[in-house]
């Protein structure tokens, strides 16, 4: 038998663990994979309507300024289908989503700046309240949304103040909202969806465990029966009969009066202490089980010598 079939991964190992607690790495892992559709499918849109607005571009206003906008909105064009395309991979990790969610954005909070400060108006104000909508659904990170949404609203206030104090006026309150509503509306979705992710992971754990637990004995860590016959089964089917199987089957003697006189606890070391003996004086290969009570079985492959 292969020494896979008395793997660290015992009920004993297993246990040491909270069933509740969930590694930052796999909750990460779990989230990137929730929002890897979400992100890729926001790459695309962008792509196309910054492709879109080029011609405009060149048909509203001077070749100059045409360029100026056309270069951003080019750039924009670039990163975002290069983001699509390597989003359509599965496993992109949490840091590549962040990092491609914040550049996409850094690119049209550029575009939106770039578009005021060419035609100084309030109405290109608006862009910048669209870019709340867009961080709260794209950002997979908090620190992420935090930090556009930050970013935003001092931009969006810094030029309204420039556009005199009525536009402030009017523009002040729905910033301050549209900030507002997009972190919240921001945590909200990842809070539910971390919440999603958890319960699967947890259900994970706990299905994995009921497995372990059907097939090792949890107060030695050994095989149980049902597994030591599935093994046995199992290699007499691979060999054919080639390679001789011995099986050993170890009674502990005046056991019982043991459990009777000290007591279940002293029994249960007891069978903890000879699986720890069996398990030092057996090599790996052999197959090793707790058939129940105080039997135990070796299953050892190959011709033995007499000893």
């Amino acid at each position: 038998m292969h020494a896979s079939s008395r793997s660290a991964s015992t009920p004993e190992a297993d246990d040491d663990t909270p069933i509740d607690h969930l590694s930052k790495s796999a909750l990460q892992r779990e989230n990137a994979t929730a929002f890897r559709p979400i992100i890729r499918g926001f790459m695309l849109p962008v792509a196309v309507f910054y492709a879109l607005v080029i011609i405009p571009n060149f048909l509203l206003s001077d070749t100059v300024t045409a360029m100026k906008l056309s270069l951003q909105a080019g750039l924009t064009v670039l990163v975002a289908l290069y983001a699509w395309v390597d989003l359509g991979r599965p496993g992109a990790s949490f840091q590549k989503l962040e990092i491609f969610g914040t550049l996409v954005l850094l690119l049209i909070y550029a575009n939106c700046c770039n578009l005021i400060s060419i035609d100084y108006n309030a109405l290109n104000l608006t862009y910048f309240l669209l870019l709340f909508i867009m961080t709260a659904a794209v950002a997979i990170s908090v620190r992420l949304i935090v930090a556009m949404c930050s970013l935003t609203l001092v931009t969006t206030l810094f030029f309204a103040y420039r556009l005199g104090v009525d536009t402030m006026n009017h523009v002040l309150f729905a910033t301050i909202a549209a900030a507002f509503a997009a972190i919240g509306l921001a945590v909200l979705m990842r809070g539910a969806i971390n919440t999603a992710v958890k319960a699967r992971l947890l259900a994970d754990r706990l299905r994995e465990r009921a497995e372990i637990h059907a097939d090792f004995d949890a107060l030695t860590g050994l095989p149980n029966r049902r597994h030591f016959f599935q093994q046995m089964e199992a290699l007499m089917c691979q060999d054919a009969g080639d390679t001789p199987i011995a099986v050993g089957i170890i009674d502990l003697d005046g056991f019982k009066p043991v459990n009777d006189l000290s007591g279940h606890a002293i029994g249960d070391a007891l069978l903890v202490e000879v699986a720890r003996r069996i398990r030092e004086t057996c090599p790996p290969t052999d197959l090793l089980a707790r058939l129940g009570g105080d039997e135990f079985a070796i299953a050892i492959q190959g011709k033995q010598e007499p000893g």
